[in-house]
C-alpha cells in the first residue's frame, strides 16, 4: 500500500539509525525529507530506484560513506541536499545525469577528489554549494556551461589552479564565493559580470586588480595582487575606504558596492 506514497517528510525529528534500503521500494515517491535528524550510516544505493523523485533532503544528519553512483538515476530530481553530514569520497560523475537539478547542496561534508566535469551538464542549476569540504584539483571549465546559475559557493576547499574564464560567461551569476582555497593566476573576465558579489579572498591570486564596476562587490583580501588601484575606483559612489583590518569580513556581503583589496602588494 505504501508503494503509492508520493510524499514522505520526517524532517526535524530525533530519528536515529540508518536509512532502510527498503525505502527504494517507494518507486512513486516524489518528495523525501529526512533532514535534521540523527540518522547515520550510508545512503543506500536503492535510493536510485525512486525515478519520480523531485526533491530529496537528507541534510543535517550524521550520514557517512559515499554518495552512491545510483543517485544519477534520479533524472527528475530538482532539489538535492546532502549538506552538513560526514559524507566522504568523491562526487560521482553520474551527478551529471540529473539534468533537471536546480539546487545542489553538498556543503559541510568531507568530500575529496575533484569536481566532476559532468557537472557542466546541469544547465538548469541555479544554486550550487560545495563549500566546506576537502575538494581538490582545479575548477572545471565545464562549469561555464551552467548558464542558469545564480549562486556558486566553492569556498573552504583545497582547490588550485586558475579561476576559469568561462565563469564570466554565466550572465545570471550574482553570488560567487571562492575564498579559502589555493587558487592562483590572474583575475580575468569577472568584471564583465554586473551585479556580482564575489569573495576571492585567502587564495594565491596574482597580477593586477581588474576594473571594478559600480554594481560589483569584490573581496580580494589576502592574495598576492600587485599594481595600482583601477582608474575607475573613483566612480564608485557608495563604497568604503580601502579596508586595512579584518572588518571586511563583517561588511563584505552587506555593503553594496564595496571594494576591499586588503593585504596585497600595491
Amino acid at each position: 500500500m505504501l508503494q503509492s506514497l508520493v510524499t514522505l517528510d520526517l524532517s526535524d525529528n530525533m530519528l536515529m539509525g540508518p536509512i532502510p534500503s527498503t525505502l527504494g521500494h517507494l518507486t512513486n515517491l516524489e518528495y523525501l525529507g529526512l533532514a535534521s535528524n540523527q540518522i547515520d550510516g550510508f545512503i543506500p544505493p536503492e535510493i536510485g530506484n525512486m525515478k519520480y523523485l523531485s526533491k530529496l533532503f537528507l541534510d543535517n544528519n550524521n550520514l557517512d560513506g559515499q554518495i552512491p553512483s545510483t543517485i544519477g538515476h534520479l533524472t527528475n530530481l530538482k532539489s538535492l541536499s546532502l549538506a552538513s553530514n560526514q559524507i566522504g569520497g568523491s562526487i560521482p560523475q553520474e551527478i551529471g545525469n540529473m539534468k533537471n537539478l536546480s539546487q545542489l547542496f553538498l556543503h559541510n561534508n568531507s568530500l575529496i577528489g575533484p569536481i566532476p566535469s559532468t557537472i557542466g551538464n546541469l544547465t538548469y542549476l541555479e544554486r550550487l554549494d560545495l563549500s566546506l569540504n576537502q575538494i581538490k584539483g582545479s575548477i572545471p571549465v565545464e562549469i561555464g556551461g551552467l548558464t542558469s546559475l545564480f549562486e556558486l559557493y566553492l569556498d573552504y576547499n583545497d582547490l588550485s589552479g586558475p579561476i576559469p574564464t568561462q565563469i564570466a560567461g554565466i550572465s545570471s551569476l550574482q553570488y560567487l564565493k571562492l575564498s579559502h582555497n589555493f587558487l592562483s593566476g590572474n583575475i580575468i573576465g569577472l568584471e564583465a559580470l554586473s551585479h556580482l558579489l564575489s569573495d576571492l579572498s585567502y587564495n594565491n591570486l596574482t597580477g593586477n586588480i581588474p576594473p571594478i564596476f559600480i554594481s560589483i562587490s569584490l573581496n580580494l583580501s589576502y592574495n598576492s595582487l600587485s599594481g595600482q588601484i583601477p582608474d575607475n575606483y573613483d566612480q564608485i559612489q557608495t563604497s568604503y575606504t580601502l579596508i586595512a583590518t579584518t572588518i571586511y569580513a563583517v561588511i563584505s556581503w552587506v555593503s553594496l558596492p564595496a571594494f576591499q583589496p586588503v593585504t596585497n602588494q600595491m
